[in-house]
This record gives structure tokens, sequence and C-alpha cells, in this order.
């Protein structure tokens, strides 16, 4: 169905010869296909590749460790960035080896309490140059102070530290940054790269539109969403616009009279009701003969 159908029939709903507002219309009509597409929602298969990098620090934990004395965390490899979190105040020393076996600075990163973990991030660098040396992290301070989720990585995603990603027992993926059509996940919305339907026991979900991994479940997944329908342009006036509307003839046919209850909803309320209750009444028998469909089975003589 096209935009310019169904400002003709919506006119037709006791509406004069023209709408007062194409505005209001358009307006009016984006709200109606939003929501009547959540009858028969378009459902998008999103692959996701969750790869986090490798943290080179092997004793690390996402848990908090608290200490007055030293803390130290020794990279496996060679490191060309590091991530941590802190509470409290002290230092934290990135210290390469040198080739007589002694520890020597390379960086110094002072922490300051702000009565919550903060996250610190920066790249392994001697002299301003990346290093193949052997690396650590000492964190010192003459009070108590707690530090988690110390991480050390061997590649870079960019030349900015803010592309150094933390080191979490999860991490998130925001769909409605990821996906701009994404309306809301599935009920059950992940699968591995296989098809299997994964427990909602290994993953989380954070508000309407955020998905977290564990960190050390890197994989292929298939993420299962609801999409939003694409808006109606606004370039041309209705009644000449040829512009097919993103949902299926049937979803369509329920538009004038949601359109129609929008528009009516400041002026005659009531009117607006009982466009409405059509809608609804109409909505609901289109939902139960989706329910009541069953494939069609032919029992032969033979009995197959």
């Amino acid at each position: 169905m096209t935009v310019s159908e169904v400002y003709t029939h919506t006119r037709g709903l006791c509406f004069e010869d023209t709408l007062e507002s194409d505005e209001r219309f358009y307006d009016a009509l984006n709200r109606a296909l939003l929501q009547a597409s959540l009858l028969r929602p378009k459902i998008i298969k999103y692959p996701l590749y969750h790869n986090p990098p490798e943290n080179l620090v092997t004793e690390a934990s996402f848990a908090p460790v608290c200490k007055i004395s030293e803390l130290i965390y020794y990279a496996s490899a060679p490191a060309r960035s590091y991530y941590f979190e802190a509470d409290g105040n002290g230092y934290a020393y990135l210290e390469y080896e040198s080739l007589d076996g002694e520890w020597e600075i390379a960086a110094e990163v002072m922490l300051s309490s702000g009565g919550e973990f903060r996250s610190y991030r920066g790249f392994v660098l001697v002299d301003g140059k990346p290093t193949e040396k052997r690396v650590r992290l000492r964190f010192s301070g003459d009070y108590l102070y707690s530090v988690k989720s110390v991480a050390m990585y061997s590649v870079l995603y960019s030349g900015e530290e803010k592309d150094i990603p933390a080191y979490r027992r999860y991490v998130p993926y925001d769909f409605s940054v990821l996906c701009a059509d994404f309306l809301a996940f599935e009920r059950f919305p992940l699968y591995s790269e296989g098809g299997k339907n994964i427990t909602a026991a290994m993953y989380d979900i954070v508000g309407e539109t955020t998905l977290l991994l564990p960190y050390e479940a890197g994989g292929m997944y298939c993420v299962c969403y609801r999409a939003k329908p694409k808006r109606v342009s606004t370039n041309d006036k209705p009644i000449n616009s040829t512009e097919t509307l993103d949902a299926d003839e049937e979803i369509c046919s329920l538009l004038p009279l949601l359109v129609a209850s929008y528009l009516w909803f400041e002026d005659e309320p009531s009117r607006a009701q009982y466009y409405m209750e059509l809608y609804r009444e109409r909505a609901a028998e289109l939902t139960a003969a989706k329910r009541t469909v069953k494939p069609a089975v032919y029992l032969d003589t033979n009995g197959w």
C-alpha cells in the first residue's frame, strides 16, 4: 500500500475533502506504522562477532583487591596497551625490564579517590615508542586502595586511548547504536553460529537495548531483534506520494483507522476513541486469524 492510498482512505473517514495539515498526517502515519507493526514484527538476524582481545595478565581478576602495600601484575607477552579500574589514592607505575634485569619506570599514573572505581587506560610506550620488552603494572600507595580488572593487550583498535577496551566480566553491545532499525529484542534473542538457542543464564540484557556477553565467551553469534518499519518520507504531498509502506498489506489495511484516531484525538476525543476501538477489533481479528491458521495435512489411503 502506498502513502497516497492510506491518505485517501483516511480522508474518507468523516474528514473533509482534504486533511488540514500534511505535517500532522505524516506524524500520525509514522506513529501508526510503528504501532501496527508490533502485530506482525519484522525479525532481523544480526551476526555478532564477539571477539574481545586476550588479556595478557594471567593473574588478573574481575573482583577487586584491597591493598596498602604493593600490587604487581605482569604481562605474559609484549603489550601495546593497558586498562585497569581503581578506587583510592596512590600510584600506578608502568614498568619495563631493562637489559640488566632491573625494572625501570616508563610511565606514572596518579590514582585519586572519588568513592567509586575509576577507569584508567593508556598505551605501553618506552621513550615514546612501542616496546617488545617485558612489562608490568605496579601499584603502590600509603593508604588503602582497591584495584580490579587489570588488563594488558597485544592489539590496538586505533591510536586513541578511548578505544582501548575495558576488561569487565561482560562486554556491552548497544543495539540502538549498532542497528538503526532496532526496536526490541526477541523473547529468545541469542543463538550460536550453528543455530542453537543460548540460555538466558549465559548473557544478560540491560535496559531495552543493551546485550551483555561474558568477556571470555568469544565466538560468532546470531542476535534476533524486532525491526522498526522504515519511516515515511515527508518530501511529497501525501495525496501524490507513491512511496510503498514498509509493512504487509494486512497491516497496512489497519492504518487508516489508527491514523484517523490520532488525527481526531485533540479535536474530538470521542471520535478518536471510536476509531481506536475499531482498530483494536480489527487488530485482534488479524492476530486471532494468524493463530488459528494451521498447515493442511492429507492422509493418503496408503497411510501417509
